[in-house]
């Protein structure tokens, strides 16, 4: 039944064998299990949304944002000590060029991402009662403008990688091009949560934001999604 399975599939036996090491090969790594992780995370609260929206009363509406919001607490819980890997790629950065705009735009986007996690980390401590959680609203709001910031100079590495490359005749990879596209959809969460107006007017409500964090999640694991061995 499984060969006949395959068949209908038009794959053989090697290829599906070749996939799964595929699988295995972005499940072995611990950003592939956070950006799959991150998908699943982000398509819950399209549908929480969408399904409140259209059925408010549905039996299954509590059940998916029950599953909402234990999926964000989960990722929260993943996301601890984190910021030590930003600031590991900084020193990667400084050791690989000496070029100021080049170090100060690595130093941003680690800055960025780092006080971004290092405060989700202080939400995450406080909601799970080890800290106070008297300031948590005023911790996730500086999470969200730190992990902005930190987006911003993601996209300006990108943007200078493309127009370097323009102007010397070199060719841009796809990779880079990709990069850009899931940084520019990123800066719609945190600038959801800080209500700026301009990404309100993009993204006006949570499951826009949903189906922007999705579509930037299966852009990133394509991004890890190893190449067939040849």
């Amino acid at each position: 039944f499984f060969l006949f399975v395959l068949g209908l599939c038009g794959m053989s036996v090697s290829q599906v064998y070749a996939e799964l090491d595929r699988v295995s090969t972005v499940l072995a790594t611990t950003n592939g299990r956070d950006k799959i992780m991150r998908f699943v995370d982000y398509s819950t609260r399209a549908l929480s949304y969408y399904l409140s929206q259209a059925a408010p009363k549905h039996p299954q509406v509590a059940t998916v944002k029950s599953v909402e919001a234990h999926l964000i607490l989960a990722r929260k819980l993943f996301r601890l000590g984190r910021s030590v890997e930003f600031l590991v790629g900084f020193i990667k950065v400084l050791k690989s060029t000496k070029d100021p705009v080049t170090i100060s735009l690595a130093f941003g986007k680690a800055l960025g991402y780092g006080m971004w996690l290092f405060f989700d980390n202080l939400v995450y401590l406080a909601k799970i009662k080890v800290i106070s959680d008297r300031n948590m609203a005023q911790r996730d709001k500086k999470s969200a403008y730190y992990w902005f910031f930190g987006i911003m100079c993601a996209i300006l590495i990108n943007l200078r990688e493309i127009i370097q490359n323009m102007l010397l005749g070199k060719q841009t990879s796809n990779s880079t091009y990709l990069q850009l596209a899931r940084n520019s959809i990123d800066l719609l969460t945190p600038g959801f949560k800080l209500e700026f107006a301009a990404i309100r007017a993009i993204a006006p409500n949570k499951g826009v934001v949903g189906l922007a964090g999705s579509i930037s999640s299966l852009i990133s694991i394509y991004l890890l999604w190893p190449a067939l061995k040849r």
